[in-house]
């Protein structure tokens, strides 16, 4: 019975977490099926993707609030 009790306590802490979670990502590096590479839109290949330096961690990414989707200002995929 404990064991069942702790493995829905488990996942129920699991799933409390990720309904709050916020991320966002950069395409640093695409790689295409004809072997043609590239990057996302707006993507500057000096930014640090490593935290070591002053501004760091993908300070060219772009951040679309619900509110700017709402408002027409963007789309769900950029403005």
């Amino acid at each position: 019975m404990f064991a069942k009790t702790s493995a829905i306590s488990s996942i129920l802490l699991v799933l409390a977490a990720i309904s709050s979670v916020n991320a966002h990502g950069a395409l640093v590096n695409v790689a295409g099926s004809n072997g043609v590479d590239g990057q996302g839109f707006g993507i500057v290949e000096s930014t640090p993707r490593d935290g070591t330096r002053r501004q760091p961690f993908q300070t060219d990414t772009s951040i679309i609030r619900d509110r700017e989707i709402a408002s027409g200002d963007a789309g769900p995929y950029g403005r």
